[in-house]
């Protein structure tokens, strides 16, 4: 019965699994965009009603995306998919819904702030696959905090003064499939 009752839907197979990565990081940027654009109509709505209709619609944008990254994550790591969408989203908001659809100033510090993302996220795709301890060593711990203290330095610059760059420690957790079967069992 249960496999009957979605027999008419059909969903468009992609040759290439890249291309499909690609298109969810689309949606994804996408709907990063308007949820974040339906709050800020939210904020300003002059009455309940328009605040929880946006509401709505931003947290329904949100919640594709959180069902876009969960696809991406059986195409690509966690350690990639994760600034990847993130770097993307906060220029996404940046550039799409603060600076065109809402027309608010954005200083020079922020758009530097920008480009020192997008530089990142480049350095971070390219340099830091890999669990810690860092195949790079220093090289690859030097552009990480960077990037941290760097989104620290553009959007709360009161927090950076007290974090130091060099200084700054990551933890992650890191099992491969078959360790974690081997110590846990399948089920």
């Amino acid at each position: 019965m249960f496999n009957n009752r979605f027999s008419g839907i059909s969903i468009p197979r992609v040759e290439s699994a890249s291309m499909l990565v690609f298109w969810l990081i689309v949606i994804n940027l996408g709907f990063n965009v308007l949820s974040n654009a339906a709050f800020r109509v939210s904020a300003t709505s002059p009455n309940w009603r328009g605040l929880l209709i946006w509401q709505v619609v931003g947290n329904l944008a949100g919640f594709v995306t959180v069902i876009t990254l969960t696809w991406m994550l059986k195409y690509m790591p966690l350690s990639v998919a994760f600034p990847l969408t993130t770097g993307l989203t906060v220029l996404g908001v940046q550039m799409v819904a603060a600076s065109w659809i809402f027309n608010e100033p954005v200083s020079q510090r922020q758009w530097l702030g920008t480009l020192a993302i997008v530089v990142c996220i480049w350095l971070i795709q390219r340099y830091t696959i890999f669990p810690y301890p860092r195949a790079l060593g220093a090289f690859g711990e030097f552009w990480e905090n960077f990037y941290g203290w760097w989104l620290m330095w553009t959007y709360n610059p009161v927090s950076a003064r007290y974090r130091k760059m060099l200084e700054m420690q990551h933890t992650e957790f890191w099992m491969t499939r078959e360790k974690f079967l081997d110590k846990f069992g399948e089920t």
